[in-house]
């Protein structure tokens, strides 16, 4: 799979029901979405190469500190081959993250799942396990969208 980093914030429609996945984390914890019914997810597929992935993880962990407990995040590299467990580790050690992060190495990949082609791309999924917002790349105000986003989304 090509990834254009992407620069620009480009709004898609929702594309229905998340697809279930399951992946282990860094900490060799099992992640399965299904897991997360009746919680909004926040979903970063993301590099640790990539620099406007190293841009948004600073938003992210405001997200993260305004919603740590009412929400599940989770950060999916989709260049396992690059991000072994230790470039992961040293990523989440560097930004002193809290949230869930792990490799993408189910087949077929997660990304593929979501149709991720640009890094970094935000999927947040209400509730009820629907694709309600979806977003690639980052500009000015993406922050306060996502947190609008997932503001909305808890009140359901």
């Amino acid at each position: 799979m090509v990834l254009i980093v992407a620069g620009a914030w480009q709004l898609f429609q929702p594309s229905g029901r998340a697809p279930d996945f399951t992946l282990t984390d860094m900490n060799a914890s099992i992640v399965r979405l299904s897991a997360y019914n009746g919680k909004v997810v926040l979903i970063d597929f993301m590099a640790t190469w990539c620099g406007p992935c190293r841009t948004s993880v600073l938003g992210l962990k405001e997200i993260w500190k305004t919603y740590a407990h009412q929400i599940v995040m989770i950060s999916i590299s989709v260049d396992p081959a690059y991000d072994s467990i230790s470039v992961l580790a040293s990523w989440v050690n560097l930004y002193n993250v809290t949230w869930t992060h792990a490799r993408d190495t189910s087949s077929p990949p997660v990304a593929q799942l979501y149709k991720v082609e640009n890094i970094p791309t935000f999927i947040i999924i209400d509730k009820k396990g629907e694709i309600r917002y979806r977003h690639e790349g980052i500009t000015e105000g993406w922050k306060e969208k996502l947190l609008e986003e997932v503001s909305e989304l808890l009140k359901e």
